[in-house]
């Protein structure tokens, strides 16, 4: 429990001391940006193209660094902190995140089960596609009746299950993690439900906001 609480809590600073550092870099971008279009302006004017058209080059490409990596997924810090901490791993790099769905700031999942159950859940996923030229992970997310349902599909190398039940027991769920995953899913009343389709595994966690235990 612990070291659950520790990790949660590195995940959480990693990635505010990131978006602190992502904001000033956007005010000092901004600041900066007037020169930019003054000068672009001026070459513009004496009919120096070609020094403007590299300028322009060099100025998109310091505009993509700024703004290019996504810090805010689903607009849940948790959650965020997660995919961000994951993600940003260097080995992790290549993989690209689609991600879908926004969810309030505050679910009445306690901070600690949902960490610990996404964290899980999305390494495994990371973990799988690691091994494949097309390294992709599409996430979803939604709070529909007062259920949070959340769904991790990755590609994968091989054969990883072969069943498509919805389940609370074990032996439904593989990998590593299993015990916590299914330790807050039963907390929660909440389901999980593994299966393949369109060249990627599915991981598909329900939890129930009313039915902590």
């Amino acid at each position: 429990m612990v070291d659950i609480l520790e990790r949660q809590a590195q995940m959480q600073k990693e990635y505010y001391q990131r978006l602190y550092e992502k904001n000033e870099e956007m005010r000092e971008f901004r600041h900066d940006y007037h020169h930019h279009t003054a000068y672009l302006l001026e070459q513009m004017e004496v009919q120096h193209y070609d020094k403007a058209y590299q300028y322009l080059c060099h100025l998109d490409a310091a505009s993509e660094k700024v703004i290019g990596q996504q810090f805010i997924y689903s607009g849940n810090s948790v959650i965020d902190a997660v995919i961000y901490s994951i993600l940003s791993k260097k080995e992790n790099q290549e993989i690209v995140l689609q991600y879908e769905g926004k969810l309030k700031a505050h679910i009445n999942i306690e901070d600690i089960d949902l960490c610990s159950a996404v964290s899980n859940i999305l390494e495994n996923a990371v973990e799988a596609c690691r091994e494949c030229k097309d390294k992709r992970i599409v996430m979803h997310a939604a709070v529909h009746n007062e259920n949070l349902i959340i769904q991790i599909s990755n590609t994968y190398k091989e054969k990883q299950i072969d069943n498509s039940k919805t389940s609370k027991s074990d032996s439904e769920f593989h990998g590593y993690g299993i015990k916590s995953v299914m330790r807050i899913i039963r907390k929660y009343d909440g389901s999980i439900n593994c299966f393949e389709g369109d060249g990627m595994y599915h991981v598909m966690i329900q939890f129930n906001e009313k039915a902590k235990k």
